[in-house]
């Protein structure tokens, strides 16, 4: 039931904060997103009552939005709210370290992490050949996947959107892990790139396309899963003893 959603989505959000404090980017994408519906409500609305435009005060009238639309809408954030309070009262507060690093902020930490943010994803490539030419040549196929599913899709775009600006203005270390929960997106807008690629006035037009399109996702899922039982089967031959880490003998005997 929507009831049902609204709690799971809020209990799914404060779940993600509770892990990374970036979690709280899923309650402004929701807010931003549940507007821009709001919006394209009123204007079908209104194209279907032959007008062109609308005044923003009437988006709130009462009979815009019934009151049981307006509830559902709003116990996402009563619940996450709710398990925060619980959260905070349950557990000791964390969090100051993260919030002593704002005065850090500066133009020069900004370039850096506008710079190292565009780069890094290349990392995400590793192991396979020429990975830096290889993420090049997909930025602007993400692009235009993006460009063709900004009407659909538009809450992923704004969740990666908020996420960037979050760490290019955050005065802390770069790395790919805080990048993690956005790549799947970049990916899904490169595949959707390839598939409008697809088509073709004959058989064998569209048969030529359609290789051109799923070889680089082949070539690409092949290197992760070269590299994936290389990895494995060097791990095995060294009886799975690590070098760094809290695994190593070392580690295991000053925790025991």
């Amino acid at each position: 039931s929507p009831a049902c959603d609204s709690i799971l989505l809020g209990l799914s959000i404060a779940a993600a904060f509770f892990i990374r404090s970036s979690g709280i980017l899923l309650l402004m994408t929701l807010a931003i997103t549940q507007f821009i519906a709001l919006l394209q409500r009123v204007s079908r609305e209104e194209t279907a009552n032959g007008r062109r435009r609308f005044a923003l005060r009437s988006l709130f009238s009462p009979n815009r939005i019934a009151m049981q639309d307006i509830c559902i809408n709003i116990l996402p954030y009563a619940v996450f709210l709710g398990a925060l309070l619980l959260w905070r009262t349950l557990l000791p507060e964390g969090g100051s370290y993260h919030m002593g690093r704002l005065g850090m902020i500066s133009l020069e930490s900004i370039k850096y992490n506008l710079r190292c943010y565009v780069e890094q994803p290349s990392d995400f490539f590793d192991g396979v050949p020429f990975h830096y030419l290889l993420y090049g040549a997909s930025i602007p196929c993400a692009i235009a996947g993006l460009i063709r599913r900004f009407r659909s899709d538009y809450h992923m775009i704004i969740y990666v959107m908020l996420t960037f600006l979050l760490y290019i203005f955050w005065p802390g270390t770069p790395g790919l892990r805080y990048l993690l929960p956005v790549l799947p997106f970049y990916c899904s807008f490169v595949i959707s790139c390839l598939e409008a690629f697809e088509g073709g006035a004959t058989t064998i037009e569209q048969s030529f396309r359609r290789l051109v399109c799923i070889l680089p996702i082949v070539f690409v899922l092949s290197c992760f899963g070269m590299n994936s039982i290389r990895g494995a089967y060097e791990n095995l031959i060294h009886n799975r003893e690590t070098s760094y880490g809290p695994f190593t003998t070392a580690s295991k005997n000053m925790f025991s």
